[in-house]
């Protein structure tokens, strides 16, 4: 079955066609055809996946590449996974992304830290100690970016739920996340924006994203428990 199928799917459901004759007259061709596509069994053409893309507000791009990974042979469907995974990141990240600058300056100061806790040694310790450093580094680096959400993808940075966290909604896996604002921050427009903005972002990825009040979850035991649990494995200090 063609993956295509389901963007046909969708526009029945959408526009409340109650057959594959209404869903034919929509879209404009013959009612077999849209039968075998909606099916999965055919591949449309490049014209109909520009009018199904406009019927459903998405961008022809994906359409387009959908139905030519679905053309494609077996040996060459990952390479179209991986133009559609691009694709995706390119269409989906921010405009204005004016968190991710933050975060990225604020795994800088991390980095900095941590190089500043270096010990000196000399002669065979200083071999060893290097490759232990490096170790050690590469550990808290991954640490790093996993904690501020964002993976080092070529020579780019983008926020994690785009690519990896996209491809578990795909296979149906539920992801929750939780924004914690505090009181005063509410209190700053710009930090406001950005939480809205990153709570679009992920709530356009298929992620669940909630927000809560620090001042309401400090009186909750479960939410110190969950804190407690963080800092005893050794996450950050703040669990944003």
């Amino acid at each position: 079955m063609f993956e295509i199928a389901q963007y046909f799917e969708e526009v029945k459901h959408r526009y409340r066609l109650s057959s594959d004759y209404a869903l034919a007259d929509k879209l404009g061709i013959a009612q077999p055809e849209a039968n075998l596509i909606r099916r999965g069994l055919k591949v449309p053409k490049p014209e109909l996946c520009i009018k199904v893309a406009r019927l459903l507000d998405k961008n022809p791009v994906e359409l387009l590449l959908i139905a030519q990974k679905d053309k494609a042979p077996a040996q060459a469907k990952e390479y179209w996974t991986l133009a559609l995974t691009a694709v995706d990141v390119m269409l989906h990240v921010p405009k204005n992304p004016r968190y991710i600058p933050k975060k990225v300056e604020a795994i800088g100061r991390e980095l900095r830290q941590l190089e500043s806790q270096t010990l000196t040694y000399e002669g065979a310790a200083a071999n060893a100690e290097a490759v232990r450093l490096m170790e050690t580094a590469e550990r808290s680096v991954d640490a790093i970016m996993e904690r501020w959400n964002i993976w080092k993808k070529g020579e780019a940075l983008y926020p994690s739920y785009l690519l990896a966290n996209q491809a578990a909604v795909r296979r149906n896996v539920i992801l929750r996340r939780l924004l914690i604002l505090s009181q005063a921050q509410m209190q700053d427009p710009s930090l406001v924006a950005d939480a809205i903005q990153i709570m679009d972002d992920q709530h356009r990825a298929g992620i669940k994203i909630y927000y809560a009040f620090r001042e309401e979850l400090s009186r909750s035991p479960a939410f110190h428990r969950l804190e407690q649990d963080f800092k005893k494995y050794g996450a950050a200090e703040e669990i944003n």
